[in-house]
C-alpha cells in the first residue's frame, strides 16, 4: 500500500472512530436512565420544596438517585421533590426528597443530599448502605406521612 493510501486509510479510521464516539455519547446523553446529560434546571424558588424529575435529582446530586434494592410488595416511588436553593449567605446544598407508598399510603421518605464526605457529626450514625453508599437509616413516625 502506498503512503497516500495508508494516510487515507488512517484518516478514514479516525473519522469513523470519532463519529462512533459522538453517536454513543449522544445516545447516552438522551437515554441515560434517570440521569440525562442534557442540561436540566432545578427550581430557583428559595427555600421551597418543589416537585422534580429523576433528571433534576441527578443534576442536584451529581449522580443518579440511589434506589432501594428491596421494597415491600406493591411499594412504589410516589414523589420526588427538591428543596429550593438556600437563602443567600448559607453554605448548604439542596436536598432531594423521595416518597414511597403502598396501597395508597406513604410509608417511607428518603432524603439525599450531595456531600464530598460524611459530615463529622454524623459518622456515628452511619448504620447501612444504600446503592453502595454509606447511609443513615432512621425509623421515625412523622405526622405528615399518611401511614
Amino acid at each position: 500500500m502506498s503512503r497516500a493510501g495508508l494516510l487515507r486509510s488512517l484518516a478514514l479510521s479516525a473519522l469513523l472512530v470519532s463519529a462512533t464516539t459522538a453517536l454513543v455519547f449522544g445516545i447516552n446523553a438522551v437515554l441515560r436512565p434517570g440521569c440525562s446529560l442534557l442540561p436540566v434546571a432545578p427550581s430557583t424558588v428559595e427555600s421551597v420544596s418543589q416537585p422534580a424529575t429523576l433528571e433534576q435529582a441527578c443534576a442536584v446530586l451529581g449522580r443518579p438517585l440511589p434506589r432501594p434494592a428491596i421494597l415491600p410488595s406493591g411499594a412504589r416511588m410516589t414523589q420526588i421533590a427538591i428543596d429550593g436553593p438556600p437563602p443567600a449567605g448559607f453554605d448548604c446544598c439542596r436536598i432531594v426528597h423521595v416518597s414511597y407508598a403502598t396501597n395508597g399510603k406513604n410509608f417511607a421518605s428518603l432524603a439525599v443530599q450531595r456531600q464530598n464526605a460524611i459530615p463529622r457529626g454524623n459518622v456515628g450514625q452511619i448504620n447501612a448502605t444504600l446503592a453502595g453508599v454509606p447511609a443513615i437509616i432512621e425509623q421515625t413516625r412523622r405526622p405528615t406521612l399518611d401511614a
